[in-house]
């Protein structure tokens, strides 16, 4: 995806988020589907500790996890409780880890914390007028490009028609809700949708493997759907 090339180029933490992002989306959907169901969670927690330890921004994606846990164990209550609790142990330990220093020099972390609360200004809704749009361009139209937009729309309505509530959640709202609280500052910048980006292109891939599906039987979307991402 040339946006990825594009943003890779820039040795920032954000740039080393696409792995962790994909890989907890693909494990949250594994266990969603009750694959592997102990298994899957304690990969996707240790995926959440690397995240978070290369930026802590992608404390983020953690908070929707919690979510989507917390909806587990309304549907499961006890039966899953134990491996929470496991899966929430490793995560500590992991992160611990791969951020020891914190406990030597604990003063300079809450400095650099309180730096990164700050820098981006005071949280108003008035900046939601020019953030908003810059986000939502950044996140649901660069990596995707104009047309691809098209294929993100038809995404969105098979799942809404399907009342696929998990994805919907998952591919669409999760990086919405996102995008609307980083647009509360007044500085933003293109690099900081980066950890929900592959998210994107997965909803775009499903909207094109959705159209093909439909139109199997018709050899000219074949040729046509490449043909158009070609030219653009």
């Amino acid at each position: 995806n040339p946006y990825l090339l594009g943003q890779t180029n820039q040795w920032y933490p954000d740039s080393y988020l696409y792995l962790f992002s994909t890989l907890c989306t693909y494990y949250m959907i594994l266990i969603f589907k009750n694959i592997q169901y102990k298994k899957n969670t304690y990969k996707l927690f240790i995926c959440l500790a690397l995240g978070t330890s290369v930026k802590l921004t992608f404390f983020y994606f953690g908070f929707f996890v919690f979510l989507f846990f917390l909806s587990e164990f309304i549907k499961y209550k006890s039966e899953i409780l134990i491996t929470i609790i496991k899966a929430s142990t490793l995560f500590l330990i992991i992160f611990s880890a791969f951020n020891i220093s914190i406990y030597f020099k604990f003063e300079e972390f809450i400095g650099d914390l309180n730096f990164l609360l700050t820098h981006y200004g005071d949280r108003s809704v008035n900046n939601l007028t020019i953030a908003l749009p810059f986000y939502f361009l950044y996140l649901f139209v660069v990596p995707v490009g104009i047309l691809g937009i098209i294929f993100l729309i038809y995404d969105l309505n098979f799942i809404i028609k399907g009342k696929k509530y998990f994805y919907l959640s998952v591919f669409y709202l999760m990086p919405f809700i996102y995008i609307f609280i980083l647009s509360l500052y007044p500085v933003f910048l293109n690099r900081n949708i980066n950890l929900f980006v592959p998210i994107i292109l997965i909803s775009l891939s499903r909207g094109i493997d959705n159209f093909y599906f439909k139109h199997k039987h018709n050899t000219n979307y074949f040729i046509f759907v490449p043909l158009i991402f070609f030219i653009a």
